[in-house]
């Protein structure tokens, strides 16, 4: 099974555009490979089980809710690598914009994982996910196949675009501790 596990941005009790977008394609390209499209929401207090499980409404079948300094890479790197260490997801998918860039990057590091930014397109080829990114001046398409346990996905800004679903509500679990989501 091919989950994916996508970042989502909120701020004042919304969701980033982009992070929704993200969820939608995460759980529309999730469906093709036999997975599921789960969610990381970081932050504090603001954060509701409500709020978390609304995500549903765009595809996400479970949210890790976790506490965390939100809008900084590292809090978010250590949080989604202790989610795939539990979870196993296969893919990791981000909607466009610098932090994005910042977490795919140190995520890639951190499990030793391959990266593609600026994404435009994904899809399902054989059983796994391939992204797809402009390349020579947005003149060829470059094709990205992934070796390994984990393909990292950064999208270009507004390349994803959001699908609402009807009804819907994620299923949220909160982190514990000291595993940063992973329970």
């Amino acid at each position: 099974m091919a989950d994916v596990l996508t970042y989502v941005l909120h701020y004042q009790g919304e969701f980033n555009k982009n992070s929704l977008g993200a969820v939608s394609e995460g759980a529309a390209r999730a469906a093709e490979v036999g997975g599921q499209c789960h969610a990381l929401v970081l932050g504090g207090d603001e954060l509701t089980d409500e709020l978390c499980a609304s995500l549903g409404a765009y595809g996400a079948t479970k949210v890790f809710r976790a506490s965390g300094p939100e809008g900084l890479a590292q809090p978010i790197v250590d949080a989604m690598s202790a989610v795939i260490d539990q979870q196993g997801q296969s893919y990791a998918l981000f909607g466009g914009g610098l932090l994005g860039f910042e977490i795919g990057a140190g995520l890639a590091a951190r499990k030793q994982a391959g990266v593609t930014m600026e994404v435009t397109a994904v899809r399902a080829q054989d059983g796994r996910l391939v992204a797809e990114r402009p390349i020579l001046q947005d003149s060829k398409i470059s094709v990205s196949h992934y070796r390994g346990d984990l393909g990292i996905i950064v999208g270009r800004i507004n390349a994803f675009e959001v699908v609402p679903r009807d009804g819907g509500s994620a299923e949220v679990v909160v982190d514990q501790g000291d595993d940063a989501a992973a329970r």
